[in-house]
């Protein structure tokens, strides 16, 4: 596991890259280095979230990391890899392997698989942290935490409780956090439609 000395030294903000899942329903082909609009879908989401934190943390198993160096090189962002201790454990423990490779007080989180994230969007979730745990966007109710705001250290307490208790679903940390929900008004005041979509299937990509 990468040591959060190796992410630039205390910046402000971090963001985290979940991209440590199987795809599954993608079928053979690791969905986060498919093409889209001729980049892969990884380094998609890295320059867009780069352009609103100080450094990325990319939390992924160790036979992923060469192919996501090679797509990764030359980004202006500086980006660490958080691996995996136990393969595909789920992304409560992706995002717990993540935030030991942090050392800013805020974290930008993004799935991989969400190539249309949108830096307006996320800085304007940072803007609304102030006095929370953290920003988590709630359409139609329900909580959507793969592309959220936190504070690192509650963030860090959380998801070893959750762990602690059995817990693999990111909501399980969340349910632990003084956290703003972004109702359907603010995200369609937000334009955040497009910046939640993710992509689980090829199709999704049309």
């Amino acid at each position: 596991m990468v040591l959060a000395g190796q992410v630039r030294a205390m910046p402000e903000t971090a963001g985290v890259v979940l991209a440590g899942g199987y795809s599954t329903r993608y079928g053979e082909r690791d969905k986060a280095l498919v093409p889209v609009d001729g980049t892969p879908m990884v380094r998609r989401v890295v320059d867009r979230l780069g352009s609103v934190v100080d450094a990325v943390v990319v939390n992924c198993r160790q036979d992923q990391r060469e192919g996501f160096a090679d797509a990764l090189a030359g980004r202006d962002v500086p980006v660490a890899f958080a691996l995996d201790p136990v393969e595909d454990a789920g992304p409560l423990a992706g995002l717990g392997t993540a935030l030991s490779a942090v050392d800013a007080p805020v974290t930008v989180v993004v799935a991989c698989d969400m190539p249309s994230v949108d830096p307006g969007f996320l800085a304007a979730m940072i803007e609304r942290l102030d006095g929370y745990d953290a920003v988590v966007p709630a359409p139609d109710g329900y909580r959507q935490p793969t592309q959220s705001v936190l504070r690192t250290e509650a963030a860090r307490a959380a998801v070893d409780a959750a762990l602690a208790a059995g817990e693999s679903s990111l909501r399980a940390a969340f349910d632990r956090l003084d956290a703003l929900e972004l109702d359907d008004a603010t995200l369609s005041e937000l334009g955040a439609a497009e910046s939640l979509l993710d992509v689980n299937r090829p199709e999704d990509l049309k």
